[in-house]
């Protein structure tokens, strides 16, 4: 984990559990932005935050974890192995507070003979290829002096809909992996998704 750096973004602050399972990968790296109420702004703020101290450094991997999250260091720790071999974003599966997948697949849908499905997904525990972001990055709009990694409202891809500011996010990057790994939601208990729910998400290829 010494070449990734942990982004956390909070309104009122990390719950304990979270702050242990962080704690856990051992990772000596950890930026963290707190206090802004407006999520896609302070998202944008951490990603490019990331992005600028990240420079000319070893670091490739930038790894997104929300505040109220609870998962296994091994099986993050392997996620960010596998985003790394894959130079591709890879995130964890997680449920909402009913309990409900927070993904949709991508659309259109994009198969790839043999490839994974791609996802819109919220920002739970996610790798992210810097390499990847630094494609990105001249695509990015700046207003008011921030770097848009992240926007909430209609999008142009998606005629007629509200995308929220995670799934925004995810559309820079074509999509994103979905792998096999539970993270729990703290909705004021843990959520995991379970075993039926892994199985359907890595063997979905659409209808």
């Amino acid at each position: 984990m010494d070449r990734t750096v942990v982004v956390v973004v909070t309104h009122r602050g990390l719950s304990d559990e979270t702050a242990e399972s962080i704690a856990a990968l051992n990772c000596p790296s950890i930026l963290k932005v707190k206090g802004l109420a407006n999520l896609a702004k302070a998202r944008s703020i951490a990603f490019e935050k990331a992005y600028q101290a990240t420079e000319g450094t070893p670091v490739d991997t930038i790894l997104s974890i929300d505040d109220d999250m609870v998962f296994a260091a091994k099986d993050v720790i392997d996620l960010v192995g596998h985003s790394r071999v894959t130079a591709e974003a890879c995130a964890g599966v997680a449920l909402n507070h009913e309990g409900k997948l927070t993904a949709r697949p991508l659309r259109p849908l994009v198969v790839v003979p043999g490839g994974p499905t791609r996802w819109l997904t919220g920002l739970a525990c996610m790798a992210i290829p810097r390499q990847r972001m630094k494609r990105v990055r001249p695509t990015l709009r700046e207003v008011g002096g921030i770097v848009e990694w992240c926007q909430t409202g209609a999008h142009p891809d998606y005629p007629g809909e509200w995308l929220p500011e995670d799934f925004w996010f995810c559309h820079h990057f074509g999509g994103v992996v979905l792998l096999p790994v539970a993270i729990g939601h703290i909705k004021p208990m843990p959520l995991w998704p379970d075993e039926r729910m892994l199985r359907e998400v890595m063997s979905y290829r659409g209808t």
